[in-house]
């Protein structure tokens, strides 16, 4: 009876304890870092294209390095996950591999050379970017006014455009 307790006891105290110090599991990984940012890039659809994020300086210039890179899917949304604070301008650029769907027919054609679809936020604060023709009208707009692409400047521009082309709804989402 004895040497049954005996290994009844063993057997627990071998058990899968929490300190992960003895052959237990490995603590999960910590979660990415970073904002996690979802849109989706619009002229026609646009599959498979490049999504860039960058920052922008304090005078109001977009950097020239990307904080995260992606790909759109097959309907034209991404999600990535991006380390900024600040303004950022999310930049969709087409290549070989990209296509433009017809959202009213369904077919798709090689997406035109060189296109490049702009889209200033003040912040992530809004995770949902859509980068479309409305959102490079107002990257435009906020990059030529004085100071350039600053908080107001994002913001103003932003609101103009949607006010023109929306009756005042968000040119973002």
């Amino acid at each position: 009876m004895a040497g049954v307790a005996t290994l009844a006891m063993l057997v627990c105290a071998c058990g899968g304890g929490g300190d992960h110090g003895g052959g237990g599991q490995p603590p999960p990984p910590p979660p990415p870092a970073g904002t996690s940012v979802t849109g989706i890039a619009a002229y026609g659809l646009l599959s498979n294209a490049v999504v860039s994020f960058y920052g922008v300086d304090a005078n109001g210039a977009v950097g020239t390095t990307a904080l995260a890179t992606t790909r759109t899917g097959a309907d034209g949304a991404y999600s990535a996950r991006v380390n900024a604070t600040g303004p950022v301008v999310v930049a969709v650029t087409v290549d070989a591999q990209t296509r433009m769907l017809d959202v009213v027919t369904g077919s798709s054609a090689p997406a035109p050379t060189a296109l490049t679809l702009r889209a200033a936020v003040a912040g992530l604060a809004s995770n949902v970017i859509a980068v479309t023709p409305l959102t490079e009208m107002a990257f435009g707009i906020a990059s030529a006014a004085a100071g350039g692409l600053t908080v107001a400047n994002i913001d103003a521009a932003n609101s103009a455009v949607g006010a023109a082309m929306l009756d005042g709804a968000p040119i973002l989402s």
